[in-house]
């Protein structure tokens, strides 16, 4: 009697270990700075700016420590900048650029889940632009606006916008998760590299975006 009852118990409590290893598909949310520049040909000189991020990631297990996390991130880009004489956006002192990003990143994690676990991640993003503000000087008068409202250079009465409306590159990064007072708290530091060429009416020339990300998440 005394076995009956204690061996169905005693491969419960060797199970239950098991079971915490499992890694489990799951949503988490995250926020953090940015730190994003102009990167390019054209770039003569580009002043780093400070943003932020937010997004949500979703975590999609393929086994042995690999996973899928597609993710859906609204981030801060743009920069001051010098630009080179000639080209496109010469004019431009500055601008924020904002953007509805898609990074789909391929993750290695070492360790066990739920636990402390170390993970590395590389993949493709596309994004759309969101908004756009900064400021333009033409003939010495700086204008502060939206940049489909920025005025021509040529003819001040027309607009002109000097950056095309999406981008996609690149993004590298290490993170970590750490168990903290009943919660899973993500760390995470990004590097993303842009390929298309921001510039609407390029003269040869090219402006990339380039960015910084620490991101703070919580699993849920």
């Amino acid at each position: 009697m005394r076995a009956a009852v204690l061996g169905p118990l005693l491969a419960a409590m060797l199970a239950a270990p098991l079971q915490a290893q499992k890694d489990r598909a799951g949503l988490s949310v995250f926020a953090g700075p940015t730190l994003a520049w102009f990167g390019g040909s054209d770039v003569v000189q580009s002043n780093p700016r400070v943003g932020i991020a937010i997004g949500i990631h979703v975590h999609s297990p393929l086994g042995k420590g690999i996973s899928i996390d597609p993710e859906l991130t609204f981030a801060y880009k743009g920069a001051d900048l010098s630009a080179a004489p000639g080209s496109s956006v010469e004019p431009v002192l500055n601008a924020q650029l904002w953007y509805l990003e898609l990074p789909v990143p391929l993750r290695y994690s070492i360790g066990p889940p739920g636990g402390l676990r170390f993970r590395f991640y590389a993949g493709p993003y596309v994004s759309i632009l969101a908004g756009c503000t900064g400021k333009i000087q033409i003939n010495g008068v700086t204008y502060a606006q939206s940049c489909s409202d920025f005025p021509n250079p040529t003819d001040t009465t027309q607009t002109f916008d000097p950056f095309v409306g999406w981008d996609a590159g690149a993004v590298v990064g290490a993170g970590t998760g750490i168990p903290l007072l009943g919660i899973r708290l993500e760390i995470d530091l990004r590097y993303e590299q842009g390929f298309v060429n921001l510039e609407r009416n390029s003269q040869g020339g090219t402006l990339y975006n380039r960015m910084v990300l620490l991101g703070l998440g919580v699993p849920f």
